[in-house]
């Protein structure tokens, strides 16, 4: 597993087409400037975070599920969907009635 650092995020928007890296630069520099939100802010006060960014992890490898433990699929519950990506093409996809799993480009192509 990955950590989500500088050099995991290197890692990841080397593999981005270009026009997407503005933006991931955009949100990986806000990720790591902010605080994480604590309950004393009146924004958080009634709001649960219950995730360790600091212990948050990437899969190193194509196909690698996420732990249950250390990683957001732990927070999330189970699963409505499933994607398989493999070297940066979906393999295979699995969602219930009514939900779309897509790539970002054909979601965007698909509605704008």
């Amino acid at each position: 597993m990955l950590p989500l650092n500088e050099q995991t995020f290197e890692r990841v928007a080397a593999s981005l087409p270009a026009w997407a890296r503005p933006a991931a630069e955009a949100g990986f520099s806000s990720f790591t400037s902010m605080p994480m939100p604590e309950p004393r802010q009146e924004e958080w006060r009634y709001v649960e975070v219950g995730v360790d960014l600091d212990a948050l992890t990437l899969p190193a490898g194509a196909g690698e599920p996420l732990p249950r433990e250390g990683s957001l699929a732990g927070v999330l519950g189970e699963p409505a969907g499933h994607a398989v990506n493999v070297d940066g093409h979906t393999v295979s996809l699995r969602a219930p009635d009514g939900a779309r799993l897509a790539s970002l480009a054909e979601a965007l192509s698909a509605d704008g």
